[in-house]
């Protein structure tokens, strides 16, 4: 049995290092006492940082989450609250500035005798299902609007409003096609690089992708090729990636969602 060759210590040690989530004790005075590795896959910060760095935890709390998140760490420590288990969905911002969701579990924690020892918290990354939950009520929400009564201006920047839940969209244009002018347009456009109201559908990649009824998602290296092909011409500036999904209209194509 391999257990029997380890000692007690590195037994715990193996358990405690080895979890795959980000695990930590702090102690009475609010310093760290224990952070697992995982903590660097988590957050980018190492176990040292946040040991170093007492308020390092704080910090990280994206600031719409931070005052309810705070709360429950400043309940004073009496026996009342030793069963007690608090878990919370909290944004964290992570070292290179991504944004992450984790499942925070922590409960505070005492010896045989009763002796208040800290604070024992688990810390698990569940971005990905959030991120699934937010684009389906996103994806709800833009089916209501679309059978409201709303004037075409509007219902584009709440669609607008709806995407940037679940995307950058500083970039980000809706445009509608003319067939009889074959011209392009769009009503709602917060773009932060120019300013183009009206431009020529054909030679473009919005025109490309209503005139072909399906998406485009395209790099700058894939983008110079269709431009010496003559496909398209460059119309503003080329974007590093570019993405652009017809609108239907029953079965016409009647514009473009586009974010480059």
């Amino acid at each position: 049995d391999i257990t029997r060759s380890l000692g007690t210590e590195e037994k715990l040690r193996i358990i405690a290092d080895y979890n795959y989530s980000w695990e930590y004790w702090k102690g009475p005075d609010g310093k760290f006492l224990y952070v697992s590795p995982s903590s660097t896959r988590i957050t980018g910060f190492s176990p040292e940082e946040f040991i170093n760095k007492p308020g390092l935890l704080s910090d990280i709390i994206h600031p719409e989450d931070k005052d309810a998140f705070l709360v429950h760490m400043q309940s004073p420590p009496g026996r009342e609250y030793h069963s007690i288990q608090h878990e919370e969905d909290v944004r964290i911002i992570r070292k290179d500035g991504e944004v992450r969701w984790i499942a925070h579990v922590c409960r505070r924690i005492y010896d045989h005798k009763g002796n208040y020892l800290g604070i024992r918290s688990s810390n698990r990354d569940i971005t990905e299902r959030k991120t699934a939950e937010l684009t389906r009520q996103v994806v709800y929400n833009i089916s209501n609007l679309v059978s409201t009564s709303l004037r075409l201006h509007e219902l584009v920047g709440k669609i607008v409003a709806e995407l940037g839940k679940v995307m950058d969209c500083s970039n980000l244009f809706i445009a509608f096609y003319n067939k009889e002018t074959g011209m392009l347009s769009t009503l709602a456009k917060d773009d932060h690089t120019e300013n183009i109201p009206v431009w020529p559908a054909k030679g473009s990649l919005t025109g490309w992708v209503i005139q072909n009824r399906k998406p485009l998602l395209i790099k700058h290296p894939e983008f110079e090729k269709l431009l010496s092909t003559g496909e398209i011409s460059l119309i503003g500036k080329p974007s590093e990636i570019w993405l652009g999904v017809p609108l239907f209209n029953g079965d016409e194509a009647i514009g473009a969602i586009v974010s480059q």
